[in-house]
């Protein structure tokens, strides 16, 4: 008796499983079906969202551009009717302001101090490296 009580209860079983078993796949079918949709859906909206935007700084861009033309198309031509207008005059005199000018200390200019002070700091190197090398001479002869 237990035997068959056992069989019609896993008869059971197994029926109930198969049976969900099919709502269940059409149930996650029918989901998966809807997520692709509203997935799809909400993908042709951001692409239209992007090209918008897109558009939008591309019309920006566009604006930005001809008036930074523009204005520099002004200022050139401000320049070119102020140049204009000077004549092209030849009285202008250029005034030296070199270094050159009598008051120097030693009467030396600034290229003649650049060269005298990039000397003296060669020599004091060049000390300083014969210094140590043969201090490192001493040292080694000394152990």
């Amino acid at each position: 008796m237990t035997k068959k009580i056992f069989v019609i209860i896993a008869v059971l079983f197994v029926t109930l499983f198969l049976g969900s078993s099919v709502f269940a796949t059409n149930a996650i079918e029918n989901g998966a079906r809807d997520v692709g949709t509203e997935v799809k859906d909400s993908w042709d909206k951001m692409s239209g969202t992007v090209e918008n935007a897109g558009n939008n700084i591309k019309g920006a861009m566009n604006t930005m551009g001809n008036n930074i033309k523009g204005a520099t198309e002004s200022v050139g031509n401000t320049l070119k009717t102020t140049m204009d207008g000077n004549n092209h005059s030849n009285n202008y005199q250029a005034t030296r302001t070199s270094s050159m000018a009598g008051n120097n200390l030693f009467r030396m200019n600034s290229t003649a101090w650049t060269w005298l002070i990039l000397a003296v700091l060669a020599v004091a190197i060049g000390g300083l490296v014969w210094y140590y090398g043969t201090q490192n001479a001493n040292n080694s002869r000394k152990k």
